[in-house]
């Protein structure tokens, strides 16, 4: 376990899921509209063992601070950043890391390039995508004795 809450505070730079089905985007807004109005804060991540969209081991608590308090911000270009907010962590590469990102699966899912979202580039899952929430789930290898576990990262605006 102490391995475990030394790397996911490197893991969760940010994401979210729950199976909600307020999942549609705000009348009149496309989904890149609703994703790239205002940046992102990390609200919770966990682990969901049941693979049913939430949260079944909270990690929030574990977390650094100076991880919590990161913002995702995506453009419409298919660009982001991260930024570290107040409190930079110190195994940061600087106060913003940039990232790509792009609409996979109808855009029910986020390819992510870079370590914006949980420290890992690649596909995640939609859980929830509106005006002031987003979750997003990965499937994710995590030390021993966890092994692969589906992480999940609640946002607000």
């Amino acid at each position: 376990m102490k391995k475990l809450l030394y790397i996911l505070p490197v893991l969760f730079l940010s994401v979210g899921c729950d199976n909600d089905d307020d999942d549609d985007t705000p009348s009149g807004s496309t989904k890149t509209q609703t994703l790239t109005q205002s940046s992102w804060k990390l609200e919770t991540a966990g682990i969901d063992q049941n693979k049913d969209g939430t949260i079944d081991i909270n990690l929030s608590a574990q977390i650094n601070e100076c991880v919590m308090d990161n913002t995702l911000k995506f453009e419409a270009n298919g660009t982001g950043v991260v930024n570290e907010g107040l409190k930079v962590c110190a195994n940061s590469p600087g106060q913003t890391t940039p990232f790509t990102w792009s609409f996979a699966s109808n855009e029910t899912a986020l390819n992510i390039t870079g370590n914006a979202v949980l420290g890992y580039g690649g596909q995640y899952k939609i859980g929830t995508l509106t005006d002031t929430k987003m979750s997003l789930s990965k499937d994710t290898t995590l030390p021993a004795p966890l092994g692969t576990q589906t992480l999940v990262a609640n946002f607000i605006h």
